[in-house]
């Protein structure tokens, strides 16, 4: 079991960088990079009194409908999941799904991250039944946005697959694993090591199946 986790195992939590253009204010910026410099070396509660000023100085500059809010409530959010403070982490996550639903629409891919986002935080506490639909969400969006071959597509379906892991579904991870293996199979040929990874997660939970003779 602890092997497939460690297989299955994805990199959880992913913060946003939201300048896709510098922000008028040098304080921002500054708050920002200072930030995302902490974040990226773990340390979580040093990044924390930057992500927050760089919150409030968003919603000051852009007001509170603009998708770089959104984006810097997501990175706090990220902050208070990492450090377990699931409470505080949670309605920062859904002001965030507000924002990009208000603004970009509910089929939009952002939109897909920030529930991919708030499953992992679920799924963490071990809410698998409030993980769910949102994984299935984040998913569906992918694949339609996205396309099915999509690497984002094919992650969702990875946390989904340990999702039912966790759950002791085995049965309902396997045909989310094999279309990943059937698109790595196509896309990079049979020798390539996503084939093998594919390969491996798949034997695991034939394994905890109980379909011996798959594994």
């Amino acid at each position: 079991m602890k092997r497939l986790v460690r297989v299955l195992a994805t990199a959880g939590l992913l913060a946003a960088a939201p300048f896709a253009v510098h922000a008028q204010s040098p304080e921002l910026w500054a708050a920002f990079k200072q930030y995302q410099a902490l974040n990226a070396e773990g340390k979580y509660a040093e990044a924390e009194p930057f992500a927050q000023k760089a919150l409030e100085l968003a919603e000051a500059e852009f007001g509170p409908d603009h998708t770089i809010r959104a984006s810097l409530l997501n990175n706090l959010a990220t902050l208070y999941a990492a450090q377990d403070r699931f409470a505080e982490a949670e309605p920062l996550f859904n002001r965030a799904l507000e924002v990009r639903e208000k603004v970009q629409g509910p089929e939009h891919p952002d939109v897909a991250s920030l529930l991919n986002n708030t499953a992992h935080m679920y799924r963490d506490q071990g809410r698998f039944d409030a993980a769910e639909p949102l994984f299935k969400r984040a998913l569906a969006i992918r694949e339609k946005a996205l396309g099915p071959e999509h690497a984002d597509a094919m992650q969702v379906r990875t946390d989904l697959a340990l999702l039912y892991y966790h759950q002791g579904r085995p049965g309902e991870a396997i045909p989310l694993i094999e279309r990943n293996l059937a698109i790595n199979k196509e896309t990079h040929g049979p020798e390539h090591l996503d084939v093998a990874r594919s390969l491996d997660n798949l034997a695991g939970l034939h394994k905890a199946a109980g379909s011996y003779g798959k594994a």
